[in-house]
């Protein structure tokens, strides 16, 4: 039955990456042929099957058109010789296993509107070693657009210009790994503030992620659980289980942003104790530390600020999550849910609060409380029976007070991953829960022509 019934029978904290349906992007003011040298190899260089691996190339205006720039894709990809492994002069190897129904549609059919620039070919008997194949014409929403195939296949798309071509890149469930190939700092800053996936490149291949340079992992339904990077400094953090250490609260003045200072000024006229407002000015305290020091800024690698420009620059940022579910549960407490809250304040996310009917009831809160608690966030009541969020391919929940029966249920869900840990103090871990992380990485043009304005934006 495999590991999804252990998976249910023992309630695992699971942590997966599911492979994707990565694109890159060329642009009209691409230097075309780097990118044709570096859409191919992305495209075959382990016969597509690289979880990172390039499956779609879209093309933008004129570069759909440039017969030119196709010839040199499709020469590069012919010169590349098919064989087994004991071959040293094989650059592509043989399938794992046999097509699935997925690559085998892939490798022998046309969709609509679609035509071979290169057709694939079984080299021979075992229908494990083909001859790569070029697609030209595939649709949005199209199968091959939205299907991860794993073999060795690339489709060609197009679009009219850059917003068009990231609608067509984050149209699918998938977010590992994005491209672009421009050399106008304007077309790049643009993309990287829209693209939807963990890994990302510039002007180079989008295979070969190395150990912290460019830690590995993705969005939406490329990742399952807590989505911590490979290779990064918190991937161990996601194996681990938090709680709150019974010391003594520092009381030592922290500057805080002045919406969080706000929140908690609100919030202190609604709490039974001093001793609360003190716990939460000390979680207050960790969130800005941590802010500061580590979610807030380039965090390692190779940077264009530090000054090494020789060959490439490597960012590593955090971003607030788009899909976040705070479930406060019938035996919550108020501090709790304050403490979630002004973490998510000074996160940027978005955060979407239901409130258990029992909690509100129990301690007779009005609605200018409620709304009070909830900062400004959107929330609703329920039941526990009722209790029936909407799940978006990477959607968060953060269980405030013990788990709820029915929580069980909707866990099983792998779009759905549940912080089921007891809310502590540490800023380390609580805004961690409130991010996803993503790695750029941007290499020098050949001519010296690196974009150096990328550090204002990034």
């Amino acid at each position: 039955r495999g590991l999804g019934d252990v998976y249910k029978r023992q309630r695992m904290q699971l942590a997966a990456e599911t492979s994707g349906k990565n694109a890159i992007v060329v642009s009209p003011f691409a230097d075309l042929d780097q990118a044709a040298a570096d859409l191919s190899k992305s495209a075959f260089g382990h016969a597509g099957q690289k979880c990172s691996a390039a499956s779609l190339g879209i093309l933008i205006g004129s570069v759909y058109e440039n017969k030119q720039f196709l010839k040199q894709l499709i020469d590069a990809v012919s010169s590349m010789k098919v064989g087994y492994g004991s071959q040293s002069d094989a650059s592509v190897g043989p399938l794992i296993e046999l097509p699935s129904p997925k690559l085998d549609r892939a490798l022998t059919t046309l969709e609509p509107g679609e035509s071979w620039l290169l057709e694939p070919k079984q080299l021979d008997d075992s229908g494990r070693l083909w001859r790569p194949g070029v697609k030209i014409g595939v649709k949005k929403g199209s199968f091959f657009h939205l299907t991860e195939c794993f073999g060795p296949v690339l489709g060609l798309m197009k679009a009219n210009s850059l917003e068009q071509a990231l609608e067509l890149q984050n149209g699918t469930d998938f977010g590992l790994t994005a491209g672009i190939h421009s050399l106008n700092v304007d077309e790049i800053s643009l993309w990287l503030k829209k693209i939807e996936a963990g890994n990302l490149y510039v002007n180079r291949g989008i295979t070969g992620a190395i150990v912290e340079r460019q830690p590995f992992g993705g969005f939406k339904r490329s990742s399952v659980g807590w989505g911590l990077k490979a290779g990064g400094r918190n991937y161990l953090l996601q194996f681990g289980r938090f709680v709150e250490k019974q010391e003594a609260v520092s009381t030592k003045p922290v500057e805080l942003q002045e919406r969080v200072s706000s929140y908690l000024a609100q919030v202190s006229k609604h709490l039974d104790s001093p001793q609360e407002m003190q716990w939460l000015e000390s979680c207050a305290a960790s969130d800005s530390y941590w802010h500061k020091e580590l979610y807030a800024r380039d965090a390692y690698g190779l940077s264009l600020a530090k000054g090494d420009m020789a060959n490439e620059a490597n960012f590593h940022r955090y971003l607030s999550l788009p899909n976040v579910i705070v479930r406060v549960c019938r035996i919550a407490s108020k501090t709790q849910v304050v403490r979630i809250v002004m973490a998510a304040k000074l996160a940027g996310t978005a955060i979407q609060i239901s409130f258990d009917k029992s909690f509100v009831t129990s301690r007779n809160l009005t609605k200018q409380q409620l709304d009070v608690l909830a900062g400004g966030f959107k929330y609703s009541l329920s039941d526990e029976e009722n209790f029936k969020p909407q799940v978006l391919p990477g959607t968060k929940l953060i269980l405030v007070g013990p788990r709820e029966a029915g929580i069980s249920e909707l866990q099983e869900n792998p779009d759905l991953f549940v912080f089921g840990n007891e809310i502590t103090r540490s800023g380390r871990i609580t805004l961690l829960m409130l991010m996803r992380e993503q790695a750029i990485s941007v290499t020098q043009h050949r001519f010296g022509a690196i974009q150096s304005e990328l550090v204002s934006i990034l």
